[in-house]
């Protein structure tokens, strides 16, 4: 304890001798003083960097930001060509099309190349249910016709079935019929 005591005893003797120092120093931290200064100088120094670095950080990304977005019009204005041309190809095969299945086309392709004649109004033939059928089983000539008709009539609902019979006994036996 009695080195406590003394400890104390001795910084106040140095604080009594060394008074004027030690008022200086007070003076010195006060609002005013040296030490003030240089820490206020410190101070907006450390504010100064910080504001610098923040301004580059905000320039830098700035610029970061408008490079992508100059890239990205770049890319936008690429792709409004590429569509502008598909625009293009796709009037001019819609063109190329109605000009290619044009009826004057057709027929003179038909004719021309395929060798194909109009029909004159006496070969001209129109098919109901019945024809069409015949046509199916391969029965070219009226002959035939007339007897699966007669046929057809005797047996009444069977004609269908009966057909079909006569169409599949055909294929079997091998006659061709009108599709070979």
């Amino acid at each position: 304890m009695a080195t406590g005591s003394s400890s104390t005893a001795y910084r106040e003797y140095q604080e009594y001798v060394n008074y004027p120092e030690v008022m200086r120093r007070q003076m010195e931290v006060l609002p005013g003083g040296k030490i003030a200064r240089k820490r206020r100088l410190r101070r907006d120094r450390l504010a100064v960097c910080l504001v610098s670095v923040c301004l580059l950080a905000f320039c830098f990304t700035y610029l970061l930001l408008a490079a992508k977005i100059g890239m990205t019009n770049g890319q936008i204005n690429s792709v409004q060509r590429q569509i502008a041309e598909t625009q293009n190809d796709i009037a001019l095969a819609e063109f190329e099309y109605g000009k290619l299945n044009s009826l004057a086309r057709i027929q003179a392709y038909a004719s021309d190349q395929l060798g194909m004649i109009k029909p004159e109004a006496g070969e001209v033939y129109y098919l109901n249910e019945k024809n069409s059928a015949y046509i199916a089983m391969g029965l070219q000539n009226g002959m035939e016709q007339e007897n699966i008709s007669a046929l057809e009539e005797d047996a009444g609902d069977q004609g269908l079935w009966h057909s079909l019979a006569m169409m599949l006994d055909r294929h079997f036996y091998g006659e061709p019929a009108a599709a070979e």
